[in-house]
């Protein structure tokens, strides 16, 4: 019996040991796992952008708008969810080729695991063809193709900061009526003129769209135009003359844009142009034709003339940095970044497909993202900004400020001359 008693008090002196031997290796466990998992110190986030080619001033001055966010970003802190951890922007060149910049994404998203989200491309030419490979790599991409079919519900992981083709267009066409209707202007008869890639084709449908709507206009010319090779805008502003328009809605980029207009305005034609962005609100436009831009509007995604505090402040800032005014993609690239953090510290985590997930939820309604025109920014299924809103601007005496809506304007319209 006495044995038996042994026997059974070493069992249960075993199983007790037994028990704190788990007990102390999950302690230990739990320790390592919670305390020594080292923190998350740097937010990568790459920039793929055309700083080469055709394309490189547009690529070159997005960056720009990116680093200053993450430079701001980091200088207030950091994203203070996770203990304050810096914003590293890593730039990409993708070239202005639609080839190369599929290769160069592939390349950079197959061989760099660590970044959280992306930015880019800026033209919808590049930013296409590109799409299946953030979803493929579960990496979430913030763009400003302006085209419609940039947001689709095969790319959940892609998302657009900026107005779409239709929104852009639409604000084009509101923009006329308005003159129309405050300033009895009377410029019904109507030629579209557009650069035949993605941008230049979907901005130009959406005008056509919208001006059936109205039966007081008239199209009396659709002149799209290839890009490559444009060197002389002599065959587009002989088909514009040939129909004698009141009012010209164009989408151009910047050298065509600047042809296009010196043209015109060598052969006498001073009717007004409203442009869908593109060239038409940089300040190098203004620079090259001089008062030649009088009488020209543009819808823009941003303005940093907007009457809006935080557009007016980093604008400011923009320049004293880069030493020239902040173009309209290198506002929307600022806020991409400001967005990205955002998403980043309300999910408390870096990883890309946490970050995804909350860019699908997220409704932004304060902070630097909201330097755009819009009051908050928040994405839709198919990764579209639902509040996205172009400004108009008008060329001042050599100045591009925002106009219209009047709660955006910084200046009162000069009207164009009412057509004959």
């Amino acid at each position: 019996m006495r044995f038996g008693r042994i026997r059974a008090v070493a069992r249960t002196f075993a199983a007790l040991a037994i028990i704190i031997v788990i007990a102390v290796a999950a302690g230990g466990y739990y320790y390592y796992t919670n305390t020594t998992k080292p923190a998350v110190h740097t937010v990568y986030v790459a920039a793929f952008f055309p700083l080469s080619g055709g394309l490189s001033y547009f690529g070159k001055t997005c960056l720009d708008g990116a680093q200053l966010a993450a430079q701001d970003i980091n200088q207030q802190g950091g994203i203070k969810a996770l203990g304050g951890a810096n914003i590293t922007i890593i730039p990409v060149d993708t070239t202005s080729s639609a080839t190369d910049a599929y290769s160069v994404v592939s390349n950079f998203l197959s061989t760099h695991h660590d970044i959280s989200a992306a930015v880019g491309l800026y033209a919808s030419g590049l930013t296409i063809p590109v799409l299946p490979l953030f979803q493929q790599n579960k990496v979430p991409l913030i763009h400003t193709a302006f085209s419609n079919i940039a947001t689709s519900s095969n790319y959940t992981y892609g998302f657009r900061i900026a107005p779409n083709a239709t929104v852009f267009g639409q604000s084009m066409v509101g923009f006329l009526n308005y003159l129309n209707s405050e300033y009895k202007s009377n410029l019904t008869r109507v030629a579209i003129v557009y650069e035949n890639d993605a941008y230049g084709t979907g901005v130009a449908q959406a005008v056509q769209s919208a001006l059936t709507q109205y039966p007081q206009y008239s199209v009396v010319l659709n002149e799209p135009y290839a890009l490559s090779g444009f060197v002389s805008a002599q065959p587009v502003v002989s088909a514009i003359q040939a129909k004698d328009p009141q009012v010209i809605l164009e989408v151009s980029y910047l050298s065509d844009a600047e042809l296009i207009v010196s043209g015109l305005r060598s052969a006498g034609l001073n009717m007004p142009i409203i442009g869908g962005s593109g060239g038409f609100p940089l300040a190098q436009f203004g620079q090259a034709l001089g008062s030649q831009t009088n009488g020209i509007f543009s819808a823009a995604a941003f303005n940093p003339l907007e009457n809006k505090g935080i557009a007016l402040t980093v604008g400011q800032e923009f320049n004293a940095t880069y030493g020239f005014e902040m173009p309209e993609a290198a506002g929307s690239y600022y806020s991409a970044i400001w967005t990205i953090a955002d998403a980043v510290s309300a999910a408390g985590s870096a990883s890309p497909v946490t970050v995804n997930s909350e860019l699908h939820s997220i409704t932004v309604s304060s902070g630097g993202a909201l330097i755009l025109p819009e009051s908050q920014i928040a994405f839709d299924s198919i990764g579209a900004n639902v509040y996205a809103q172009p400004v108009i601007g008008e060329w001042q005496n050599g100045t591009f400020i925002a106009v219209y809506p009047l709660n955006l304007a910084s200046s009162s319209i000069v009207p164009p001359s009412s057509a004959p």
